[in-house]
């Protein structure tokens, strides 16, 4: 109603009815694409991190409540992974997740890096059951609507 009040008056002055319609759409669409990201805060590195954090705390958490279904659906089909046995696939990482007890994590250490649609993760993780701790990296893409974890490589610690 009030976005028409204004097109309303703008347009008596001036013939541009449909050109403020096409910016109010792009405008909307504009704020639509922001919505769960992190750029729209006034402290960007600030704000990456705490949305870094909040992604691999999602994850997870999903994992230690053993909810397949969830962390899965996090994961991107071309997800790769890697340790010192080697390379696995999005399945048989899901398939090794799926079988991990974990009582409780920490994430510590964390900084994150963005460039346009992809942030790299970086962060020590700290477990009590049987996680594997150490140093780990995830890579996370955005698609049209959610972010995806595209590849998670990690450093067990020895003992």
């Amino acid at each position: 109603m009030f976005l028409t009040q204004i097109s309303n008056a703008v347009s008596k002055v001036f013939n541009v009815r449909p050109l403020i319609y096409i910016l109010l759409g792009l405008l909307t669409i504009s704020q639509a694409s922001h919505a769960n990201d992190c750029s729209h805060d006034r402290n960007p590195e600030k704000s990456l991190q705490k949305f870094a954090r909040e992604l691999v705390t999602e994850f997870w958490t999903d994992v230690q409540n053993k909810d397949v279904k969830a962390f899965s659906k996090l994961m991107a089909l071309n997800f790769q992974g890697l340790n010192i046995a080697g390379a696995f696939t999005r399945s048989e990482q899901i398939a090794g997740l799926s079988s991990l007890n974990i009582q409780s994590f920490k994430i510590q250490q964390l900084v994150a890096t963005r460039d346009k649609n992809t942030i790299v993760i970086t962060y020590d993780f700290i477990a009590i059951g049987d996680a594997t701790n150490g140093p780990s990296i995830d890579v996370w893409s955005k698609t049209a609507r959610h972010w995806k974890l595209v590849s998670h490589s990690y450093v067990p610690l020895l003992p």
